[in-house]
This record gives C-alpha cells, sequence and structure tokens, in this order.
C-alpha cells in the first residue's frame, strides 16, 4: 500500500473514531443534563448502547435489534441544554472511543 493509500485509510479511522465520539457523546447527555448519574457513568452507559447498537445492525437474523433497551433518562431536558452537555462531554467520550478499541 503506498503512502498516500495509508493516509487515507488513517484519515478514514479517525473520522470514524470521531463520530463513535459523538454519538457516545449525544447518547450520554441526556443521562448528565437529567441529573440521574455521573459524566463517567454517562460515558459508560453510552458506550455500552452504542456498543449494543453495532453488534444489532451487524446481527443478520433481526433478534438483536428487538432486545435493544437504550438508556433513557429520568426526565427530558430541553434540546439545547442536552446539546451543550453533548459538546462538554467529547472529550470524555473522545477518550473512551479511543480506550474501547470500537
Amino acid at each position: 500500500m503506498g503512502f498516500g493509500a495509508t493516509v487515507a485509510v488513517e484519515h478514514g479511522e479517525e473520522e470514524y473514531r470521531q463520530n463513535l465520539a459523538v454519538e457516545v457523546a449525544a447518547t450520554a447527555a441526556p443521562l448528565v443534563a437529567s441529573r440521574d448519574c455521573s459524566r463517567e457513568d454517562a460515558i459508560d452507559i453510552a458506550v455500552r448502547a452504542v456498543r449494543a447498537r453495532q453488534e444489532a445492525e451487524e446481527d443478520g437474523t433481526g433478534t438483536l435489534v428487538t432486545m435493544l433497551k437504550e438508556p433513557q433518562p429520568r426526565k427530558k431536558k430541553s434540546a439545547k441544554q442536552v446539546a451543550a452537555v453533548a459538546e462538554a462531554l467529547l472529550p470524555l467520550a473522545e477518550e473512551a472511543v479511543e480506550a474501547e478499541m470500537f
């Protein structure tokens, strides 16, 4: 593989990890905004939820999709507040994605 191809693969992997981090932060944000759990606990819950979604998408039988349980906050908060929390959680989510080796 040439240098350009290697750079393209690395760029694609970085983009994939960034998209996962955004998904993890967005999943954790409602839990933190509603004060259901700490930032770290919400990130752990979100990582497990994202991983379960990925496994369900790869399941050819469709069984896992029916078993998915998305984390839900006890109280709904405004979309603006949840978005602000998600932005604040992004660095933690990036670290979690890097550590989990998705």
